[in-house]
């Protein structure tokens, strides 16, 4: 591991440490990935996607909310402007099955594909032009996945995939 971080540490300094740097490797042809472990209870969710189970919900402050910021800003830079299109999947994996969260949870296919690389076929790809697009995507998803039975949630795991690429 890069850094684990306590309770005390807020989502801006897990943030900062984590997927603030790859932003630059995103900028720069490479790929990126932050990963979220942890024990039951330890605050994935709500690293990850924000204050998604209070009263007062606020996605706007999770790992996937900033990274969109900065890409989007970044995107809005004079050398970036026009140049480049996002893609996002969503996807969960529940009980070693994988359901689709953009069409409906729809069951997915995973194979293996001629590189022994592991491929996901058939996901929807939503394009996204803003911050709040992500967002709502988010949000849609959170708030179905947090209405389902607790045991159901504790057991499932949440894959957000954004594809930036060149026109």
């Amino acid at each position: 591991f890069d850094y684990t971080f306590d309770e005390r540490a807020s989502n801006d300094l897990v943030y900062r440490y984590t997927a603030a740097p790859l932003i630059d490797t995103i900028f720069n042809g490479g790929n990126a990935t932050v990963f979220a472990y942890g024990q039951t209870g330890s605050g994935k969710t709500f690293t990850m996607g924000g204050d998604v189970s209070s009263a007062k919900t606020d996605y706007s402050h999770g790992i996937y909310a900033q990274t969109a910021r900065d890409i989007f800003h970044r995107l809005s830079l004079p050398q970036h402007r026009s140049s480049v299109e996002i893609f996002v999947t969503f996807y969960e994996i529940y009980c070693g099955k994988v359901f689709d969260l953009l069409n409906n949870k729809k069951r997915l296919r995973v194979l293996e594909d001629q590189k022994g690389l592991v491929q996901v076929c058939d996901r929807k790809e939503q394009q996204v032009k803003s911050v709040q697009d992500v967002l709502n995507i988010i949000q849609q998803n959170f708030l179905i996945l947090l209405s389902i039975e607790f045991y159901y949630a504790l057991n499932s795991f949440l894959i957000f995939i954004a594809n930036i690429s060149g026109r």
